[in-house]
């Protein structure tokens, strides 16, 4: 409430640590995604929802006692720290389409 940046979301991430602090804090004078309006939302809609997926499973793992870092290694753990952040999200949706949980 009351942040002054634009509501953009980055290009292309360079990993999940930036992805998430551009959800918590905003990149490049840019509102945290976290503050978004649903108009802002709908503005860059592809991007925040591919994205979506996972900072919902960072505030899980938050939610369950990991601090971001640590949720954050959890998800590279399980969905391989070699893969691109673009793949990495891919797999996190079709994980939680088909209602699997490899986090917990």
């Amino acid at each position: 409430p009351g942040y002054q940046g634009d509501a953009n979301l980055s290009k292309m991430p360079k990993d999940l640590r930036t992805l998430w602090r551009e959800y918590q804090f905003g990149l490049d004078g840019n509102k945290p995604a976290k503050d978004f309006t649903p108009q802002e939302r709908g503005h860059v809609k592809c991007i925040y929802c591919r994205r979506k997926v996972f900072w919902d499973a960072v505030q899980m793992l938050i939610a369950k006692g990991f601090t971001w870092e640590t949720a954050v290694d959890r998800i590279l753990t399980v969905y391989g720290s070699r893969h691109s952040v673009s793949k990495i999200l891919h797999e996190l949706r079709k994980d939680r389409l088909a209602k699997i949980d490899r986090l917990s």
